[in-house]
């Protein structure tokens, strides 16, 4: 996706923008929606999807710089047209060279060559990136998280030869071997905050965009809370549960009471018709009651269910009616 992202960077923006700011947001859009069309991105990836896309736009005007401008400083001649195979219109190209030649591109190109040279510690991992380095060297990876972040950013700065250049680079080497030992065998305890091997052995604290060895995207803050921040995730996902299934019980509770509610007042009202219609069978057979009550006695009582006017009833009403259990309790 990353090789994608440079390939669109290159193709829609246009060299002679002089910034990232330049470019018109329709075109930032238009990088965004294409890298949607290829890939599953989460929406909250945009910025760092365009960040990406600004990044590999700036490396792409470098080697066209020192490709194509630099080095053919003395042929002047051969500035005029744009490089074959790159699909730079010439008017574009011209522009470029123009801003690559003046005054203020020269002054801010010598401070970031100051820059560079006071990275002691430059790694060598191309473009692959420290997760799939840490893939690539999981055989000498372990359980514990300090130990790996300082193994894979000193295997990152080894070259081609398994050699590490530069002497500040080998005495930083030396204290994370050294420190490493000591922390396999129980001996070095860290108890500073955002603290680990790594920063112990290179005296200095994580800048507060990034973390070393880890790759881009992941601050501080998270790297060294994740355990706090995961387990406060748990307890506050829990509660979120734990509330919900509250409220829905609640919700059940509050429909079952008016049910109840409900069926009460229509045995209620059923009582009331039936005990209308007993009192009706004395002064006429033609009343509510379907049938007579058989008279009772002590020795042999015989009941037979009264039922009023089915005309005059709903289906709620007709369904109690049809329950044994209202009789009985009736009775």
């Amino acid at each position: 996706m990353q090789s994608y992202i440079g390939i669109l960077a290159r193709e829609k923006v246009r060299i002679s923008y002089k910034s990232w700011k330049q470019v018109p947001s329709g075109v930032k859009d238009l990088i965004w929606e294409s890298v949607n069309l290829s890939y599953n991105v989460d929406p909250r990836w945009k910025k760092g999807c365009l960040n990406s896309a600004n990044s590999k736009w700036r490396q792409y005007k470098a080697l066209l710089t020192h490709k194509f401008i630099f080095s053919k400083l003395a042929k002047p001649e051969e500035l005029k047209e744009p490089p074959i195979g790159y699909g730079i219109t010439r008017d574009d190209w011209s522009a470029f060279v123009i801003s690559r030649m003046s005054d203020d591109f020269k002054k801010v190109s010598d401070e970031q060559k100051k820059r560079r040279k006071q990275n002691v510690y430059p790694h060598r991992l191309a473009r692959k990136g420290y997760a799939r380095f840490a893939d690539e060297i999981g055989d000498e990876l372990c359980d514990d998280e300090e130990i790996n972040r300082a193994i894979i950013w000193k295997k990152g700065r080894m070259n081609k030869k398994g050699q590490f250049e530069g002497d500040d680079l080998k005495m930083a080497i030396e204290k994370i071997d050294d420190y490493v030992q000591q922390k396999r065998e129980g001996k070095l305890h860290l108890e500073e905050a955002n603290t680990d091997i790594l920063s112990k052995a290179l005296s200095s604290e994580e800048h507060s965009g990034r973390v070393r060895g880890v790759g881009g995207y992941v601050t501080p803050t998270f790297y060294f809370n994740v355990g706090s921040i995961v387990q406060k995730h748990l307890v506050d996902e829990q509660f979120i549960l734990q509330q919900k299934e509250l409220m829905e019980a609640k919700i059940l509770i509050s429909q079952q009471n008016a049910r109840i509610s409900n069926q009460d007042e229509r045995i209620q009202k059923l009582e009331a018709m039936f005990r209308k219609g007993a009192c009706d069978l004395d002064t006429d057979e033609k009343g509510s009651c379907s049938v007579k009550l058989h008279p009772m006695s002590d020795e042999n009582i015989k009941i037979e269910k009264c039922v009023p006017n089915i005309e005059t009833l709903d289906d709620d009403d007709m369904q109690i009616l049809n329950n044994d259990d209202f009789f009985q309790v009736y009775i």
